[in-house]
This record gives C-alpha cells, structure tokens and sequence, in this order.
C-alpha cells in the first residue's frame, strides 16, 4: 500500500476505488483525455451513484500516477501544453493517432477569442433569464442585444462593484447582481 492507501480507509477508500475504475474505464474507451474531460466524464456524467466529486478523482488520478498506471502524454509537454493522460500499455501508435485528433480540437477551445463568445453567449443567455423575472431587481445587462448581429461582441454594462457598504475588493467585477429580499445582494 502507499502512503496515500494507509491513510483512507472506509467509504472515503471506496470513493477513491471507484475513482480509480471510471478513470480506467473512461481512458480504455477514449484511449486519451485531459483532466477537463476525466471530470466531465466522471464527476458530471453517468449514474448519480457512481459520479465522484473533482477533490476525490484528483486523489485517484494521483494514486494511479504513482503506481505507473496512469501516464501523461507527450511524455514531456511543453510550458504551455495541456497534460493528457493515459493508461500505462497503450500503443504508441493509438496515442499518437489520438494526440492527433484531440490536440487541434482542444487549441481551438481555448483560442481567446472562442472562450471570449462562449463566455458572452452564456452571459446573455443570464442576463435574458433575470429580464424576465418580474420579481426580481438585478444589474448587469447586454444593451446592445438589437442593435447588431452576432458577427461582433456585445456591450454589457456591469454591475456596480460597491452596493452600500458592501465593496467588491481589488478590481474584481461580477457579471451581475441581484436583489432578494431574503438573501440581500447576490452576485
């Protein structure tokens, strides 16, 4: 047993066992993944029993890693490459075919100006959601939804980053802010 092993026992072990599994399910059926998709599979996905909370896959995946079955490909990344991992006694070829397919797809996710309309598609899809509750006061708003098409970003005015006495500290901003009567502000 590891130093990891001795020290959790019970239904934490069982939790991390059953991490263990659905890593090395998942990896024989995807031959290749980054963390982002382990969780997506794992900890979002599948049945409600068998889903894992992230701290609890990262003791697996750590677990794994020290045992020499789970491996990260390339084998090297560079500073700014993503870690993909794998089970140990993959064929190199079916890594590298994978690598191929997956790497290109996942530059293209997370290319600033992707990420940057993603991140507003879903801001306004928040934004249309508080407009039409009636009940509700919020801040935060797209005001240039109608004036032109999507081919350009939008205009959001944000929320004030001080309400009263309450102060948003550095230079953080919320998206938005809403009003209740019982919660106060949230944002």
């Amino acid at each position: 047993m590891s130093r990891i092993d001795s020290k959790v026992a019970g239904p934490a072990r069982e939790r991390i066992e059953l991490g263990k599994r659905r890593i090395r399910n998942v990896l024989r059926t995807y031959i290749l993944a980054n963390l982002r998709t382990l969780e997506n599979k794992i900890s979002d996905g599948g049945p409600t029993n068998q889903r894992i909370d992230p701290h609890v896959l990262t003791s697996a995946k750590k677990e794994l890693t020290g045992t020499g079955e789970l491996k990260t490909y390339p084998p090297t990344p560079k500073k700014d490459e993503i870690q993909w991992y794998y089970l140990d006694g993959t064929p190199e070829e079916d890594l590298k075919q994978r690598y191929e397919e997956l790497e290109p797809i996942h530059r293209q996710t997370v290319d600033p100006n992707f990420t940057k309309r993603m991140g507003q598609t879903m801001e306004i899809a928040v934004s249309r959601a508080l407009q039409e509750r009636a009940d509700l006061y919020s801040t935060g708003h797209y005001s240039d939804l109608h004036e032109h098409g999507d081919d350009k970003p939008y205009s959001k005015d944000e929320p004030p980053s001080l309400v009263g006495n309450l102060a948003i500290p550095g230079k953080k901003k919320l998206d938005f802010e809403i009003f209740t009567e019982t919660a106060g502000v949230v944002g």
